[in-house]
Formats: C-alpha cells, sequence, structure tokens
C-alpha cells in the first residue's frame, strides 16, 4: 500500500502554481494565490510543496504589472514554517517531449521548428521575447 509506511499513513501534499496570478472567483481575495493563503495555508498547518510558475509571477513574465502583488504573495507562502518551495518552471512547457534533441517538434534546433521567441501557446506559455531554454526553465526558475 503506497499510502502507508511501517502502518502508518502518509500524506503528501503538493500544489502546482498554475493559475496564481488568476482572479479569484469568490469575494475576498484578489488572486487565486492569495485566497490559497488566506483559506488554507494560514488556517491549516500542512507540510506541503508549493510552486508557482515564474513566467506568471515575475517581472520578466506574463504580467509584469502584478508582479509586486504576487511576488508579495508568494513570499508570505513560502515563509510559512511547514511550507517547501519547489518550481513549477519558468513558461510551464506542456510537451517536455519537445524539449529533447531531435525529438519530433523540438524546439532546441534551427529550422522551421525552432523557438523563435514566445507565441507558441501549444508549448508553453507565450511569453514575450522569451526563447526557450532548459537552463532557464529549471535552474532558473530556482534560483
Amino acid at each position: 500500500d503506497v499510502t502507508s509506511e511501517n502502518g502508518r499513513r502518509l500524506m503528501l501534499v503538493h500544489v502546482d502554481g498554475d493559475g496564481f496570478a488568476s482572479r479569484a472567483e469568490f469575494p475576498g481575495p484578489e488572486y487565486s494565490g492569495e485566497a490559497l493563503l488566506q483559506d488554507v495555508w494560514e488556517k491549516y498547518r500542512i507540510p506541503t510543496t508549493l510552486s508557482i510558475i515564474e513566467g506568471e509571477v515575475g517581472a520578466s513574465g506574463l504580467y509584469p504589472k502584478l508582479t509586486p502583488r504576487l511576488e508579495a504573495i508568494a513570499r508570505q507562502m513560502f515563509a510559512l514554517p511547514y511550507v517547501e518551495l519547489g518550481t513549477h518552471t519558468y513558461s510551464h512547457p506542456f510537451d517536455w517531449s519537445r524539449t529533447v534533441p531531435g525529438a519530433a517538434g523540438d524546439r532546441t534546433k534551427e529550422g522551421p521548428g525552432a523557438d523563435k521567441g514566445g507565441g507558441d501557446t501549444a508549448f508553453a506559455l507565450s511569453i514575450p521575447g522569451y526563447k526557450f531554454s532548459l537552463d532557464r526553465e529549471i535552474s532558473g526558475s530556482i534560483n
């Protein structure tokens, strides 16, 4: 049984950052990330890994005017002693097989399939001027 270890139940919680910048759909918090903070994490002290998509929250991403507010919410969440910081990458690639050199639809090569900088919403968030980079997606979103 994968939910038990030595006869005790395990609870593993991870929350992806998809939609962190979306407007909350009920009265109170302005953003969905803020709703999570106020209605879940400040009320329930459950050890959790939380991640955000840097391209949604950061200044070089989709919503630079919202960055000060969204980063403040994220920092509050990540400061909680029972929350572990995770990454949900920079542009949230939807098809990781396209990040492998030589694979069908490979975005790492030159030619028609190459990333020209934003615009391929079938592949990832369309962040203006961003050219796909594995290093930026993973290591860059951690730093």
